[in-house]
């Protein structure tokens, strides 16, 4: 697996949109994070260490707070990119345009392409599978990313309740995250899919 980086990425008819990026905050928050970790700053002589700096820095003074909002982690990331302390993150996953179905309708396999950056490791990825008034849910265990173009991913939705899906147009949506200490990176992205029976 392998992923590609810088902001908001756009899979082919679905977005997914990092959870946060430069331009999801104030000019006033992106000002304070690129104040906080100047060249030669103790914490920020690594990446984990910029981004603590930053965090701290917005919390203290009440720009805001990178515990309770995803959008500020990612912004503070993304200025220690800028300060060449993190290496950007390619992460680009999307899913195929049909899904398979089981005849009870209870149970969707969801497959996509994924591209990441070389040895960034994947946490997680859950999807979540709508039609009318039917859910299913699953998720699947996260890997290494390989950093080729050609890597797919898998998972197995299993329907909730007594609501079951048929053939035709559903929407599906799908929350990743990466495993990386420094990374605190979080995407989300949603695509209409149709499903096919399995025969």
């Amino acid at each position: 697996m392998k992923m590609p980086g810088n902001g908001t990425y756009h899979v082919g008819k679905g977005i997914l949109s990092r959870v946060g990026n430069l331009t999801a905050l104030t000019g006033f928050v992106v000002v304070v994070l690129l104040l906080v970790a100047p060249v030669g700053s103790a914490l920020a002589t690594t990446c984990l260490g910029c981004i603590t700096a930053a965090c701290k820095n917005s919390r203290d003074v009440g720009s805001c707070n990178c515990v309770t909002s995803a959008s500020c982690r990612a912004a503070a990331r993304d200025v220690c990119e800028l300060w060449t302390y993190c290496k950007a993150v390619v992460f680009s996953p999307g899913f195929d345009e049909t899904a398979d179905l089981t005849p009870n309708g209870k149970r969707i396999v969801v497959r996509g392409p994924i591209e990441c950056t070389a040895d960034e490791q994947i946490d997680f990825i859950r999807v979540t599978v709508t039609q009318d008034a039917a859910v299913a849910e699953g998720h699947t265990q996260g890997g290494l990313c390989t950093g080729s173009p050609t890597d797919q991913w898998e998972a197995t939705a299993h329907a909730e309740g007594h609501a079951g899906f048929g053939a035709g147009a559903a929407k599906v949506c799908g929350v990743a995250a990466l495993k990386s200490q420094d990374s605190f990176a979080t995407f989300q992205w949603c695509r209409d899919i149709t499903l096919v029976v399995e025969e």
